[in-house]
């Protein structure tokens, strides 16, 4: 079993409206083979500031097992519920 990592996201780097405007806690992590994880986030993410200086943060940050980011355009998806 791997060990788990908290990444620790305060209302002052992230304010919780830009968290829920930007689907950011809807990213999804991938395993990469070398043990490494991939983020992938909603374009939402990239467009806002301060998510993407969260996430520049996460993905800098040694400590844990993020690596890597990259964003997908998920709009229509999440304006009509998923699919």
């Amino acid at each position: 079993h791997s060990p788990l990592h908290l990444v620790d996201v305060s209302s002052r780097e992230l304010p919780v409206a830009d968290a829920i405007k930007t689907y950011l806690f809807n990213s999804q992590l991938v395993s990469k083979a070398d043990g490494s994880m991939h983020m992938i986030a909603p374009k939402e993410a990239e467009d806002t500031t301060t998510a993407r200086s969260t996430i520049e943060r996460i993905v800098q940050d040694s400590q844990n097992p993020i690596a890597s980011v990259s964003f997908v355009n998920l709009r229509q998806s999440m304006r009509n519920g998923g699919g």
